[in-house]
């Protein structure tokens, strides 16, 4: 159990850092993982709320007097954050997929509130906004700026987190690729969606290590920017 105890806020904090590097399946296994330690330790209940200590502690910063029942709260209230931002998140593409734009932007809105440090989620609501246009893409370059603030660092530092950087851009890409896709019949995206995926590629031939990786993503830019046209976009 003391075990236990170390193990869960290290699997957390991980979770914290990597954000959209763990797969889908990964990120459940964690995150039930902690979920039942949590229920163990009294931090949640069967149904996944606060307990009156919990709720103590988060709510009005009163420790329990017992240093390692704080921390398995700290560490619960970080599993059902995680877990509730995943949800909202999925719910957003769900609703995405079925035509309501309005719907999928707040069910992210939710995620990134849950969750303001996982540049994964800002990644997500920029897409959608932008394809929504008008006063809503206003708010995306907030979100696609601090998604490479907390995923490359300061860009005034010699030394940028190069893995970290690049999985954010290819997940950046891979998200305007999937806002492009989800329109209804008859709809295309807006030319912006296109410009941003070719951005993210132009910044993923920039971090490339090998000429290899970075002809590839040449490739992906080249096809991204090809889309730019008003037979497959709206201009405006």
């Amino acid at each position: 159990m003391h075990r236990m105890l170390w193990l869960v806020p290290l699997v957390l904090l991980s979770l914290s850092f990597l954000g959209a590097e763990c797969s889908a399946a990964d990120r459940k296994f964690f995150i039930d993982f902690a979920k039942e330690w949590a229920e163990e330790k009294g931090v949640l209940d069967k149904d996944g709320n606060l307990t009156l200590d919990a709720i103590a502690r988060v709510g009005l910063g009163v420790s329990t007097g017992n240093p390692n029942t704080d921390a398995a709260i700290d560490a619960g209230v970080v599993a059902k954050n995680i877990k509730e931002a995943d949800d909202a998140a999925d719910k957003g593409w769900g609703e995405l997929s079925e035509g309501h734009e309005i719907a999928a932007e707040k069910n992210l809105d939710v995620a990134v509130r849950l969750r303001p440090r996982d540049w994964s989620y800002r990644n997500q609501r920029a897409a959608i906004e932008i394809n929504l246009a008008g006063s809503h893409a206003q708010t995306a370059p907030n979100d696609l700026k601090e998604a490479e603030s907390l995923a490359c660092g300061d860009p005034a530092k010699p030394k940028p987190n190069t893995y970290t950087c690049r999985q954010m851009y290819e997940d950046r890409a891979r998200m305007f690729g999937e806002v492009a896709l989800y329109q209804p019949p008859g709809e295309k995206p807006f030319c912006r969606v296109y410009e941003e995926q070719a951005d993210a590629y132009t910044s993923l031939m920039r971090l490339a290590a090998t000429d290899q990786e970075r002809a590839l993503y040449r490739e992906r830019r080249d096809d991204a920017q090809e889309n730019v046209n008003p037979n497959r976009c709206y201009t405006k």
